[in-house]
């Protein structure tokens, strides 16, 4: 079975994977971690998609979630779905940066490029000062 990863690529699937999610999820709660339960859990999620030739990452993630839901561990799959919002938000914001960078390169983005009206946008010393804070507001919060 092949995952499709965010970036479109495809990759092997690795039980693995799962079973290291589970156990990162329940190294986040006040309980110790049951190697027993993550490996039952990731059999599950396993079985559950081993039908399929490929599934996408989200598709897996949603499956653990479900799992974690349905087990005795309603602890873990809070803090599964805490880390899972987290990323989704640095996932935005890196997006959110790229898309800025990518406009003050190509010379697009309005915004960044009128920030100082008295500075040309479209000049080399001008495009890293404003690269530079584009960075400083955003790339704290990626940390």
């Amino acid at each position: 079975m092949l995952v499709i990863k965010r970036d479109g690529s495809e990759v092997a699937f690795n039980q693995q994977k799962i079973i290291d999610a589970i156990c990162a999820a329940m190294n986040h709660t006040e309980k110790k971690v049951d190697l027993e339960l993550a490996h039952k859990l990731a059999d599950k999620v396993t079985h559950k998609i081993s039908k399929l030739d490929k599934v996408d990452i989200e598709h897996i993630q949603d499956e653990v979630q479900s799992a974690l839901m349905n087990s005795r561990r309603k602890d873990v799959a809070e803090a599964y779905i805490g880390y899972r919002e987290i990323r989704t938000l640095k996932r935005r914001e890196r997006s959110s940066l790229d898309r800025k960078v990518l406009g003050l390169l190509e010379l697009t983005n309005e915004e960044v490029l009128k920030e100082n009206s008295n500075k040309d946008g479209a000049t080399i010393p001008t495009q890293r000062d404003l690269l530079a804070g584009i960075m400083a507001r955003i790339s704290p919060r990626l940390i």
